[in-house]
Parts: C-alpha cells; sequence; structure tokens
C-alpha cells in the first residue's frame, strides 16, 4: 500500500562551526532528509542544485561525427547532432561528455592527428542540412584527447563538412566549411592553417552561395587533396539542392592552387558531392554526385578523368542529407555507402547490397580502423554502431543521451510520467523517477508512435488515454491498458497525393497536439486550421478559419531542379503551438511557422491574428511554442525563432491583454535563437525560457534574466515544463535528451526578504512514503540518475560557512548539521 503523507519539520537546528567570506548571491544547498549539507560557493541562486539527464538512451538520436584510434579498440569518439562530443574508454559500452568548454553543441566533423591521437579537433554545425540543424561557432581543438578545449577560429563558417589533419605535419589542417545554412555567406569554402589553428587561411572559394560538402586527402601524398563544393540553401518553407557553383575540385600543391575537374563528371546543374580516396591505391578516387545523369563516378588517375560506375539509387538515396562513401584501407574495390542503409560493394561500386538489416535507417559517419579493416564504428539518426566483423553484423550502442525531443508533455500520475516526440526515433514516454533503489534503466521506456516522433501528449486525471503524432500530423490515440493505438488524422490526403499549395488542410512537420487538463476525450491538433474533437478523435471539427498568412508562394515542391524531397519536413504556413488557458477553457492561444500569433476568447468562434502589434517584428518567425498563463487571465508569454532567417537575436515578448499590446523582455539575453517561454505556475512572473544552446531564468516577468547552469549541458531547448505538485522543472532538449531539476521551490519562495537574512530555512513541498524496491540487471550502458529518497530540505547562508579541520587540513565535520526532530521537540 502507497501512503501519500506530509512531513513537517518541526524543529531544524543548524550547528554552524565556522564563518568567512561568502558571495551575496549565494546558493541555497539541496540536500536530502537524512544526509548532511556541504558548503555552497556558486554564484547562482541554483548553483548547488543539478539537473538530472533522464535521456533516455535507448532511445537513440543523430550521430555526426565517429573516430576511433588505431590498435585502442577502447577509444571511440561521437559527434552528435545537438548533443556535443562523447568519449568511450570501454569499447563503446559506455560514454562520457567531454565537450562541456565547448558553447555550442551541434557537431559537423571530427579529427584525429594520424601523428599523435591526442591532438583532436572538432568542426561545429552540422553539415547535413536538414530542417532542425543547429549553426555551429567554429573549430576547437583538444590537446589532451577530450580533456580541455580551446576555440581555434573560424567562427562565422556556418556549418563544417570535414576536417583533415597531415599525417605529414600536426600543424597542418584543412577546413570544410560549407557555411551558413540559411543565407549566403563568404565565409565558406575550404581553409588551411599551417600553424595548427592560430591563423587560417581560404584556399578554396566559389561563391557566398556555394560551400565545401566534403574534403578528403591522398594517404601518401598529403600535397593532394579534394573537394566537393556544393551549391545549396535552406529557406523556412524549402531546401534547394543543386547549381552551376557544384563540382570537385583538386590540388596538388597542399591547397594552394585548385582545379576544378570535368572530364567525365555530369554537367551542372549538380548537388552535394561526397569523396573517397582508396588508400590501398590513392590513384583510385571515387565521387557520389547528386545529379540527373547518375550516382557514382570514379577515377583511375588522381580525378583527371571520370568513368560513371552506376546509377543505383540505393547509394545515395536522398544527397542533400547522405552522399558519405568509404574504402577500406586494404581493398580498392571494398566501399561502403552511408545512405538510408549501409551499403556494401565488393567491386567498385558496380553491384551493391544492404548490410546490416535492422540497423536505424539514414546513415552519416563511418570510422574504419586502418590496421583491422573488420573493426568498424559508424553513427546514424538512431545513435551509434559497431561491428568487428567488416559490417556482417552490428551491435547498437544504447547509451548515448543524445536524443532530439521536439516536445515535452507530463501526466498527473505518481510517479509522473514525462513523454515527448523525438526526432526520427518515435515517441515515448517513461517515468520521472521510480521507486526503486538505484538508477533508471533504458527499459522503463516505451513507445507510443512510430516515425519521427512529435507530440505526445497523455490525458490527466490518471487517463489511460495518451495522443501521439509523427510527422505530417499523423497522429493516433493510444489506450495504454489495453495497449491498442487508433489512427485518427482528421484529413487523410498529405503532399505525396497533390501539391502542398492544393491541399485544403496542411500539416508542420511538427503538428502540435493539446490535451484538456479536464477531459481526456477534449483533444485540439493544429494543421492551417485548428480542429477540435470531443469524442478523441472519432470526430473533428475545424474551429478557426485558416490561421496562417496562407502564402501560396512559400507552399512549393521543395529539393531544386535535380531530385525533390517529399518529405513533409519543409510543409509551410502551418500551425505550430497551441496553448489551452488553464485559467478559461474558452482562451486559446495559436502560434505558426509563419510568424502569427492568433488568440479566441470565445472558444474559436472568432479569433485575431496580435503579432502584428508587436513593435519592430521582423517578418517570417516561427512561433514554436506559446504559453497561456496559468496565474493570469488575458495573459501570454511568446519566444519566436528566427534562426531560419540566419537570424539570431533572442526574440521574446509578454503580454497582459490578449495581445492588443506587447512588452519585449529580452533585455540581456545573448544573441541566442529562442524556442520556448513558459512561467511557474507555483509562482507569478517566474519564467524559464529555453534557447539554442541552453537556459534562462527571470523572478520578474523578464525584466532581468540570469543563465540557469546546474549542470545543464549547451543544447537546444524546444519545450519544457513545470510540475505543479513535485515543483520540478522538466526540460526537453534538441540534442541530449530529457532533464528534470527536481524541486525548484527554493527559487520559487526566494524574495528580498530571504536574500536579505543570515540564514533562511524554505518550506518543504510534499512528500511520499514509499517502499522501496531494488532492480537487479543493467540495460545497456546506460541508466538515469534517480531522484533523492526523501525530503529534500533547501536553505539560504548569506555568509560564508567552512567546514573545521584538523591538524592535516582534513574537515573533521560538515560545515552545516541539520537535525530533524518531532513536532513536539
Amino acid at each position: 500500500m502507497r501512503i501519500q503523507i506530509l512531513l513537517w519539520l518541526g524543529v531544524v537546528v543548524l550547528l554552524i562551526s565556522s564563518l568567512g567570506a561568502f558571495p551575496q548571491t549565494a546558493a541555497g544547498k539541496n540536500v536530502t532528509s537524512d544526509q548532511s549539507a556541504s558548503t555552497a560557493t556558486q554564484t547562482d541562486y541554483l548553483g548547488n542544485f543539478q539537473f538530472r539527464n533522464l535521456g533516455p538512451a535507448v532511445a537513440g538520436g543523430r550521430i555526426t561525427a565517429v573516430v576511433g584510434v588505431p590498435n585502442h579498440p577502447e577509444i571511440y569518439y561521437a559527434g552528435s547532432a545537438a548533443g556535443g562530443v562523447f568519449k568511450s574508454e570501454d569499447g563503446a559500452t559506455t560514454w562520457r561528455y567531454i565537450s562541456s568548454q565547448i558553447p555550442v553543441p551541434s557537431v559537423g566533423a571530427m579529427a584525429i592527428a594520424p601523428s599523435n591521437p591526442n591532438l583532436i579537433w572538432v568542426g561545429t554545425g552540422e553539415s547535413n542540412l536538414r530542417n532542425d540543424i543547429s549553426p555551429g561557432h567554429g573549430v576547437f581543438f583538444s590537446p589532451d584527447a577530450g580533456a580541455s578545449w580551446r576555440s581555434m577560429g573560424l567562427e562565422d563558417v556556418g556549418q563544417i563538412a570535414n576536417i583533415v589533419v597531415s599525417p605529414a605535419n600536426p600543424e597542418t589542417v584543412f577546413v570544410a566549411a560549407f557555411g551558413h545554412a540559411w543565407a549566403p555567406n563568404a565565409e565558406r569554402g575550404v581553409f588551411r592553417s599551417t600553424d595548427g589553428g592560430r591563423t587560417w587561411k581560404k584556399v578554396l572559394y566559389v561563391d557566398d552561395k556555394t560551400g565545401a560538402s566534403d574534403l578528403v586527402m591522398d594517404p601518401a601524398n598529403p600535397m593532394i587533396l579534394y573537394a566537393g563544393m556544393w551549391q545549396a540553401q535552406r529557406y523556412p518553407w524549402m531546401m534547394i539542392s543543386g547549381g552551376n557553383g557544384s563540382g570537385i575540385y583538386r590540388s596538388t600543391d597542399g591547397g594552394e592552387t585548385w582545379q576544378k575537374l570535368s572530364a567525365g563528371l555530369p554537367k551542372p546543374p549538380v548537388g552535394r558531392v561526397g569523396l573517397a580516396v582508396a588508400p590501398s591505391n590513392p590513384k583510385h578516387v571515387y565521387a557520389l554526385v547528386e545529379s540527373k545523369e547518375g550516382v557514382l563516378w570514379d577515377s583511375s588517375d588522381y580525378g583527371e578523368h571520370w568513368t560513371k560506375v552506376s546509377d543505383n539509387y540505393l547509394l545515395n538515396a536522398r544527397p542533400f542529407y547522405f552522399s558519405h562513401l568509404f574504402v577500406a584501407p586494404n581493398d580498392e574495390n571494398r566501399i561502403y555507402f552511408l545512405s538510408f542503409d549501409i551499403v556494401l560493394s565488393t567491386d567498385g561500386g558496380k553491384t551493391a547490397r544492404i548490410i546490416g538489416r535492422g540497423v536505424h535507417p539514414d546513415h552519416h559517419a563511418l570510422w574504419i580502423d586502418a590496421h583491422d579493416p573488420n573493426r568498424l564504428i559508424e553513427g546514424n539518426d538512431g545513435g551509434v554502431y559497431t561491428s568487428w566483423n567488416g559490417g556482417q553484423t552490428w551491435q547498437f550502442r544504447d547509451s548515448l543521451p543524445i536524443e532530439q525531443f521536439y516536445s515535452v508533455a507530463l501526466d498527473d500520475r505518481v510517479p509522473y510520467n514525462i513523454c515527448g516526440g523525438l526526432q526520427d526515433n518515435s515517441g515515448w514516454c517513461g517515468p520521472s523517477h521510480t521507486f526503486s533503489r538505484g538508477p533508471i534503466p533504458n527499459n522503463e521506456w516505451w513507445t507510443t508512435v512510430g516515425g519521427d516522433g512529435q507530440y505526445v501528449v497523455p490525458g490527466l486525471n490518471a487517463s489511460k488515454v495518451i495522443y501521439s503524432d509523427s510527422q505530417d500530423g499523423e497522429i493516433e490515440v493510444l489506450d495504454r491498458e489495453a495497449g491498442k493505438p487508433q489512427h485518427i488524422r482528421p484529413y487523410l490526403q498529405n503532399q505525396g497525393d497533390m501539391p502542398i499549395s492544393e491541399l485544403k488542410y496542411r500539416f508542420n512537420w511538427t503538428a502540435p497536439i493539446a490535451v484538456s487538463s479536464t477531459n481526456d476525450k477534449d483533444v485540439y491538433l493544429g494543421a492551417n486550421v485548428l480542429f477540435h474533437s470531443s469524442d478523441a478523435g472519432e470526430h473533428w471539427t475545424a474551429i478557426s478559419p485558416d490561421l496562417t498568412r496562407n502564402d501560396k508562394s512559400k507552399q512549393v515542391v521543395t529539393g531544386g531542379d535535380i531530385l525533390k524531397d517529399l518529405s513533409s519536413a519543409e510543409n509551410y504556413d502551418t500551425i505550430l503551438a497551441i496553448s489551452l488557458s488553464p485559467l478559461d477553457p474558452k482562451v486559446i492561444w495559436v502560434g505558426t511557422d509563419d510568424g502569427n500569433i492568433q488568440v479566441t476568447q470565445d472558444g474559436g468562434q472568432h479569433w485575431s491574428n496580435v503579432a502584428a502589434n508587436i513593435a519592430q517584428l521582423p517578418q517570417w518567425g516561427r512561433v514554436r511554442q506559446i504559453e497561456a498563463s496559468p496565474t493570469t487571465g488575458g495573459a501570454a508569454y511568446v519566444a519566436i525563432d528566427f534562426h531560419e532567417n540566419d537570424d539570431h537575436r533572442p526574440f521574446v515578448f509578454k503580454t497582459r491583454d490578449f495581445g492588443r499590446s506587447w512588452t519585449s523582455i529580452n533585455h540581456g539575453l545573448p544573441n541566442q535563437s529562442t524556442h520556448v517561454v513558459r512561467e511557474d505556475p507555483n509562482r507569478r512572473g517566474l519564467l524559464v525560457l529555453g534557447t539554442e544552446t541552453g537556459l534562462f531564468y527571470s523572478p520578474d516577468e523578464g525584466e532581468h534574466w540570469t543563465a540557469l547552469k546546474s549542470g545543464f549541458p549547451p543544447t537546444p531547448v524546444y519545450d519544457l515544463k513545470f510540475e505543479k505538485r513535485k515543483h520540478d522543472l522538466v526540460i526537453g532538449t534538441h540534442g541530449r535528451g530529457l532533464f528534470v531539476l527536481d524541486d525548484i521551490s527554493p527559487l520559487e519562495q526566494l524574495s528580498a526578504e530571504v536574500q536579505n537574512s543570515d540564514l533562511h530555512l524554505f518550506e518543504a513541498p510534499p512528500a511520499h512514503l514509499t517502499s522501496m524496491f531494488s532492480r537487479y540487471g543493467r540495460s545497456g550502458g546506460w541508466s538515469a540518475p534517480n531522484r533523492p529518497a526523501g525530503v529534500l530540505i533547501n536553505y539560504y547562508v548569506k555568509q560564508s560557512i567552512e567546514s573545521r579541520k584538523n591538524a592535516d587540513g582534513q574537515p573533521t565535520m560538515p560545515p552545516v548539521k541539520i537535525v530533524i526532530t518531532a513536532p513536539d521537540g
């Protein structure tokens, strides 16, 4: 029997051993009821609090770069799309996050100096130009195998495709930079440093719309290099790949001069280029070329003449997203192609077959041990896989917390569950904590929908219903007890049936779902109109007109002139956010991907577009989330993202009058795109903001902002929620999975009076007395930290408290001792 009880602290005595200087912004220490406190030294009020990273690592996430160390099968490095760099020292069983000193989370390329495995280079900014890429901020270098990092410049090159370190001289480094994904810019092409990154020279440049997609070096002659150049650009509503600027270039003088190669290659326009040189015969060069004339070409004379080898679509299913190939170090005809599948050819690309069926699709990175060609590590949209037999079999390494959440929702069970959708990795639910002793294993998590998970929203009041959707509004309702899903999309046609401009209803890649807090059959789904169902999706009604700008010029077929890409990822003029007011069920806020903010005060009968009331707001921003205030009627908060317009400034606003007027609340924020801002339901005006690289909080409705660290890594924050009963803060990141900050009630209770006091004990929230159990066994190498057992006791001290020490300088007692007595003393 589980009993909920309130634990009242009758008398709490704090024995202070000594006093000393203490920062005025000292944090209260967070300890459990059976722990002694230790001295706080951080200057942030939440400095002694620590986020718990829940993963779930079993769900996977996109890997963009992998490297290993020859003859050291225990050492691997993995770079992720938006979660930073990880290192394994036990053969990929467990991983350690090592890039906290790199301020941006997106990894485009990694390289280890062939002459010294301690010298590691990381190029930030993923170069696989899908719709959710995170921008880079230059090149970083570690002289000590990832223990420390320093910036080496090239901050404005955007996305980095590859890094090559000369085997003859580790001071000579080449960087292949695509440039900005969302706009033309001059800082792109191939860059070279001959002094270890202290200075750089742009050695290959075509124009401000064409960047480098690949760069390889002749392994026998470091003076010979080949570069793939790619003309491409993303827009909020489409992707254009290909043009006259694309092509293959060669340098025979160490990058000083370059020659464009053409003999036998496809005629323009061409798109992305992937390159590989056969280590066992460097004369033999391969090229994947996005073209209408074929797929694979090769040259047997250092690129002087080329021959088409194959037009097999299997080798490069989506060139803008793949275009990677690798030649075995001991066999010039054995080629691994990374496409939708891992594809192997043993005859130089003439024929090929899929290997590794059952491995997660969409492949981006591969490393082959030059001394043991059977040892492989591979990265894809699902994470890291390793093989010890040349790709005959693969093992999924489910121990990397790099999940890319689009949204987060909570139920009201005990413990409460956290749900959300993951980029290319389904929709998931799992516990915020468990009643078992020890950590939370991978197998506590379960899927609700397949595909690219977007929203997963459970009903409240102990409901058994969960609503989930994958891309393009493919919504299902799941009975969690019966395990029975039902497809309930209100409109069956999609872009595969006709151009999106001709569809009656358009759904975003991330179509939002909202569920009433009082009736789990009352559900809303965003398209270009707002759909509502009062019977769990059996029947739907459009309760709005088209709430978007409905600009037909932006409802186009995407991909470019060479190949089309009809994935729905660029669907435009659609609803991206829904917020149901917890104070008035007739008040609904809607945000769109084209910059509209709509509000109804009568349940959808009448709508007002209030975005125009925001002074000097740029056009075509993305309203990823909007927050109807949980404390104040008529109030709302919104963060608007303009990074797809190549504008990374913060745009955060509040209104108190249903959008008739707005106040900017971005003062003091850094130049980072903003994705979500929400208000704490337990304290009016306490806001938390998620940006492209982190978190900020404000205790005064956005007048002042403070970076929220507490062990939180640089990573995009796409959504966040407050758990009202436990006073928890739940963060959904698009690169490092889920995070929970347990019991932020001290921040909610913080006031000027508390800050001016010498000592303050914060009121403890209710806790549960439970029967703990032990769980044996583990799933993979990852397990998430559990919530601390017992009551969390938080206090604030204004002055320094130091431990009493013995003659050897060792502490003899904690600086603060907490004694808990019964109510009668």
